[in-house]
């Protein structure tokens, strides 16, 4: 870490040429170090500085200090020593779990992504490194380090080596005990601020954006202290375990509140409704490495291209006979080679013979320079034990040519690209073992509702026997968990069924929220005086409880609870699901970083009339028939109540008739997505 060539706030010093650590430095009117501690302490459950020399500067903070073990400016090294020092005497004693992390980052970092401990332990999780390493686009970011306290006997000792020779970089220090990288999208997010100018802009870009409520607030800082500071600026080292995931800055609110005012109280039309959410999302920022045989399902986070060329040479496309097009000028017949048949994998020893020839060759054999030919076995013709070759044979024939398939260079995944079995294939042809993914989004589902019964507790004759009057059995949560597993990506939760009771909810939602990065509950977003998960959810976050013009579907409401996306669906199990496959899968893909697809719509005749009125997007269960010329009929079905779960096995797909439409007469055209396709997304 390096210090501003000059302090920017001349209030806090007594003079320019006075040394003073970064973390004091004004930055929009309040010290550097008090806008990272905004950005990381409602992550984690203690907040500890390494201040270096001495804790002095440091007491309007209010925070433990860990001066450094070693006498000397020792740098960034020095503030981990004296974490790992602190977290092994705290786990020696019995007042620190031994499988504790401990996060170090710098103090002049204002932009921390607000679910940096979150993804970096979801990284953690995946591999036995003993340090995950932050990277961004512009590579990885050494000052920013997840330590694993299981490993903290070795990760002290090789510090400890570190600082007692004359490299003593943290990059270097990772090196030395092995390392894992958590990848994170934004370029911006791990800026560090180093000259003036870096510190300009960092206030604009901070005086410009909302800030999250409930940030630190911190004692003045005292002008006589911050003068006599010295030394190099501190590290913040911290102990966590995560309490709010804050998958998306505060900004997604905002956001979202203004684009869903310009409609008023009127019920918003499903494409607009879908534009905003995915206009107003972001992918999670983390990734992690999967290998080969974990990798079907996931997404690509990154480019991946080919790190040599497939084919890497020049091979025959089946058994037969290598050739020369350069000896076929003055002959058609040649004399079969005596060297030994050349196998894939076993190239000929030597140079093959200058005199015209055909080589044996097997499939997927290397050619030797200048053979350009292979004559298929078995339309090979002798005579007098000379190979005859027709005249319509030229150069390239049945040869596959050194990079014909992929160049090396060449794009094997973007960014944002499903890995399926085609990909796993491609990779492992090219030698790549690992490929970083997007990190596991962690979804809790949950249903509300008094009258519900879970069927899975108890024995079948036992539920039936024991449902109350007006109870029914909970089908929203299994179906939507049905749905959900068409994303292998996703870690999912199930947080079972909740009472209509608002301190219920308020304690289920802030745990929920803690743990996961999206909340889905149906049930209880109505307007109705039992809808309590909109009271329960004015204590807790910004959600909008909106109307979208849909049959069915219309309740819906979006929002953030704490750093966790929620969605709220209707109760009725039809548009219950049909919401989700509308609104809620798109969003998914966005944020695991997909191309949301769109409703894959096929296009037929009505069978009958449907009566509609323009105003709202109608999603009518119907049944198919194609006739003799090849036409597909989509006759739908009489009873559309958004509770007859059973129509969505009886009928095959759904009429989609558009917001603008209106009555559809027999015979006219007619749009229909088929169930199977709107399920899995394909």
């Amino acid at each position: 870490m390096q210090e501003l060539d000059r302090p920017r706030s001349q209030g806090l010093v007594s003079g320019a040429a006075t040394p003073l650590h970064k973390a004091l430095i004004d930055c929009a009117g309040r010290p550097l170090l008090d806008w990272v501690l905004a950005r990381i302490q409602p992550q984690l459950t203690r907040t500890l500085i390494a201040c270096g020399p001495s804790p002095d500067p440091f007491a309007a903070w209010e925070l433990a200090c860990l001066p450094d073990q070693r006498r000397g400016h020792l740098g960034p090294l020095a503030g981990v020593h004296a974490g790992l020092v602190w977290a092994v005497t705290e786990i020696d004693q019995g007042r620190m779990a031994p499988e504790s992390s401990l996060l170090v980052l710098p103090c002049d970092t204002p932009f921390l992504p607000r679910d940096t401990v979150a993804r970096m332990l979801d990284c953690s999780r995946q591999a036995s490194a003993p340090v995950v390493a932050a990277a961004s686009p512009r590579g990885s970011e050494w000052s920013l380090l997840l330590l694993r306290l299981s490993d903290r006997h070795r990760l002290v000792g090789a510090a400890e080596s570190g600082l007692e020779s004359s490299v003593r970089s943290l990059e270097a220090w990772c090196n030395a005990v092995g390392y894992l990288v958590c990848s994170f999208d934004d370029a911006g997010a791990f800026t560090n601020l180093n000259t003036p100018e870096d510190l300009a802009a960092a206030e604009a870009r901070l005086q410009a954006t909302p800030q999250q409520a409930g940030s630190v607030s911190l004692a003045p800082l005292h002008t006589a202290r911050v003068a006599q500071s010295e030394g190099l600026p501190p590290s913040l080292a911290l102990r966590g375990t995560p309490t709010e995931s804050a998958l998306l800055p505060n900004a997604f609110n905002g956001a979202l509140a203004s684009a869903l005012s310009t409609f008023g109280g009127d019920a918003i039309p499903v494409a607009q409704m879908r534009a905003i959410l995915l206009r107003c999302l972001k992918p999670v920022s983390a990734s992690l490495e999967r290998s080969l045989p974990e990798l079907a399902g996931h997404v690509a986070a990154s480019a991946i291209v080919a790190p040599v060329a497939v084919p890497t040479h020049n091979n025959a496309a089946m058994d037969g006979y290598a050739l020369r097009s350069t000896d076929l000028v003055h002959t058609r017949s040649l004399p079969q080679s005596k060297a030994p048949a050349i196998l894939a994998g076993h190239p000929l020893s030597g140079s093959a013979e200058s005199s015209p020839v055909a080589l044996r060759v097997m499939t997927g054999g290397m050619l030797p320079a200048g053979f350009d030919i292979v004559i298929a076995q078995e339309h090979a013709q002798w005579l007098d034990g000379h190979l005859q070759i027709p005249s319509s044979i030229t150069a390239g024939t049945n040869v596959r040519l050194r990079g014909e398939d992929l160049a090396e260079g060449d794009t094997v995944l973007t960014p944002g690209c499903l890995i399926g079995p085609a990909e796993v294939g491609l990779l492992a042809s090219l030698g790549i073992g690992r490929v970083p993914v997007r990190a596991p989004l962690r979804v809790a589902l949950i249903s509300t509702g008094d009258e519900l019964l879970d069927p899975l507790q108890g024995t079948q004759v036992d539920r039936l026997a024991e449902r109350g009057p007006g109870q029914i059995f909970d089908s929203n949560r299994y179906c939507l968990r049905a749905l959900l597993s068409r994303w292998p990506a996703i870690q999912l939760s199930d947080a079972g069924t909740l009472s209509d009771r608002v301190e219920v909810l308020e304690q289920a939602l802030i745990g929920l929220a803690r743990e996961h990065d999206l909340i889905i509950s149906t049930g209880g977003v109505s307007v109705g005086e039992a809808d309590v998960v909109r009271l329960a959810l004015k204590q807790l976050g910004e959600v909008n409880f909106c109307a979208v013009a849909m049959r069915p579907g219309r309740p819906f409401a979006v929002g953030q609870v704490a750093g966790a996306i929620y969605f709220g669906l209707p109760g009725n199990p039809v548009a219950a699901t049909l919401s989700f496959c509308v609104l809620v899968a798109p969003a998914i893909d966005r944020l695991l970083g997909r191309t949301p697809r769109a409703l894959p719509l096929e296009r037929g005749r009505a069978a009958n009339r449907v009566a509609k009125r323009p105003g709202r997007s109608e999603f009518l269960r119907s049944a198919l028939r194609v006739d003799a010329e090849g036409t597909t009929w989509v006759e739908v079905a009489p009873q559309q109540g958004s509770g007859i779960l059973s129509s969505l096995s009886r009928y095959p797909a759904v009429a989609v008739l558009d917001h603008a439409q209106g009555v559809v007469e027999p015979g006219e055209p007619l749009a229909f997505v088929r169930l199977s396709r709107l399920f899995t997304g394909e």
